[in-house]
């Protein structure tokens, strides 16, 4: 049989700090998972006993995964309870969103005009590129659109697990053919944020950036990188208890005196968010909400419903590996429409009507900003 390795993804909805250890997926979604979901993939569906696994490995790792919400038992049939997206799949995703996506961009296009003009009022000194690059292919795409498709009933942005906590798993086997749809599509937002104010990334997951929420999250799990070692001294200094509303206090003083506390602008620096005293990123302050929702006004009037059809009538959905375990259809288009727009931002880029975000050396293709949404 065929020995898989995966790399595991949470779409979530929880403060890592405020959860017990055993219930945080990010604890069991990792190599130590790779043989029994490759175990699972290989037997097919209803061709993994529950017990003969708990006997193979152990009652313990099989009921966590269980617990977490990867598994789940029927009849004594250990099945796929999560997105998990196989090397069989490759062809049906390809054939199928590879002829959407010129069709979504070229309707998109010919709003060009109306996107620019939305964007030019956004005062932050940058192009309309670079803003549309943040506020359309972040915050609309990856965000006030996931509403509008969760809300027609299109996917699922939100799964609440017994232990309280609301998060989707998705996972993809590690082959060059899908590390195109897993990691190098324009498709992940990294936010560190309380609503209002936020530090934040967009683009590929190619790589190991140099943020504020992908170090928290290591930071939690007491698993820091080596390159972020020389930024935790620093974090440790400000942030013992790993309050982001100090640091977010911070940047708030900092923007309306020009001045923090020196070791929050070392934090600052050290992430790239400031340079010399100033802002070295995009700032995108409260009337950016509203040109969010007049972009997301334009995109849904434009492919809304385009997307919609993609999503809830494609054939793909009963295609999937994972589907046919039974695995929510709504979840698993909520990853779907992370490759659909992924796919078509990247469109976008290749059309130039939005910015193209340098490659970095170990940290792959992305932009960071700063939202100031407060009064």
């Amino acid at each position: 049989m065929k020995n898989r390795e995966f790399d595991y993804f949470l779409f979530d909805n929880f403060d890592t700090a405020t959860v017990h250890i055993f219930d945080n997926p990010r604890n069991y979604l990792n190599k130590s998972a790779d043989k029994i979901l490759s175990d699972v993939v290989n037997a097919g569906v209803f061709g993994c006993s529950y017990n003969e696994m708990c006997d193979q490995y152990t009652s313990q790792q099989i009921n966590n995964l269980i617990h977490i919400g990867l598994f789940r038992v029927e009849r004594d049939i250990l099945l796929l309870d999560s997105t998990v997206v196989v090397h069989e799949d490759i062809h049906n995703i390809e054939s199928y969103l590879k002829a959407e996506i010129s069709h979504l961009a070229d309707k998109l296009c010919e709003k060009k005009s109306e996107l620019y003009a939305c964007v030019r009022s956004v005062e932050n000194g940058l192009d309309e590129k670079t803003n549309l690059y943040h506020l359309l292919c972040g915050a609309v795409f990856d965000g006030s659109v996931f509403d509008y498709l969760s809300n027609h009933q299109a996917l699922a942005t939100s799964r609440l697990h017994p232990a309280g906590i609301d998060y989707i798993i998705t996972i993809y086997e590690k082959c060059p053919e899908l590390d195109r749809f897993s990691n190098h599509l324009l498709c992940s937002y990294n936010r560190f944020s309380d609503g209002s104010r936020t530090l934040q990334s967009f683009g590929d997951a190619n790589g190991n950036r140099i943020d504020f929420y992908r170090f928290y999250c290591q930071k939690m799990m007491g698993a820091v990188s080596p390159k972020f070692k020389h930024i935790e001294k620093m974090w440790d200094a400000v942030a013992p208890y790993n309050d982001r509303v100090h640091i977010l206090n911070a940047l708030q003083a900092f923007d309306q005196n020009g001045i923090c506390d020196e070791k929050y602008m070392r934090l600052f620096e050290a992430f790239g968010y400031i340079v010399d005293g100033k802002y070295a990123v995009p700032v995108f302050r409260k009337n950016a909400s509203s040109i969010v929702e007049e972009l997301t006004k334009i995109v849904v009037a434009c492919i809304g419903m385009d997307m919609e059809k993609i999503l809830s009538d494609s054939p793909i959905m009963s295609q999937l590996s994972c589907c046919q375990h039974g695995v929510s259809k709504k979840e698993a288009a909520n990853e779907m429409y992370h490759i659909l727009f992924g796919m078509l931002n990247e469109e976008l880029v290749t059309r130039g009507i939005v910015q193209n975000p340098n490659h970095i050396d170990g940290e792959g293709r992305y932009l960071k900003s700063i939202e100031l949404y407060t009064n």
